[in-house]
């Protein structure tokens, strides 16, 4: 891979996706990003058999590259929805501090 076309540490870029996909269409092949159904699907199979080495090395590529992309969203998906829940487990951590101090206050003293 040239070094311009470098993956991110994060394991995809949005350029070499691209462009790597492009080079797979200028052989005449439509990427299908792999799936239960790719896998299952019979043309793919025999489009894949008969491919020259470079279209599998490219389709490789790619299945790589979109299965780092579906994990980056997945662990941003899991950030945002923990950046969400943090203010509400401090509110509710907040009430129930009050609701402990109110009701301590009220207990009789003996």
């Amino acid at each position: 891979m040239p070094n311009n076309e470098r993956v991110g540490s994060d394991g995809f870029s949005q350029e070499v996706f691209d462009s790597t996909l492009g080079k797979l269409e200028d052989l005449g092949i439509v990427y299908v990003a792999p799936s239960p159904e790719r896998n299952a699907d019979e043309e793919w199979k025999m489009l894949n058999e008969q491919a020259s080495r470079e279209a599998k090395n490219i389709i490789a590529t790619l299945d790589r590259l979109s299965t780092n992309a579906k994990r980056i969203t997945a662990t941003e998906n899991l950030r945002q929805d923990y950046h969400e829940i943090i203010p509400k487990i401090r509110e509710a951590k907040e009430k129930i501090h009050k609701t402990v101090y109110t009701v301590s206050g009220m207990a009789p003293q003996t």
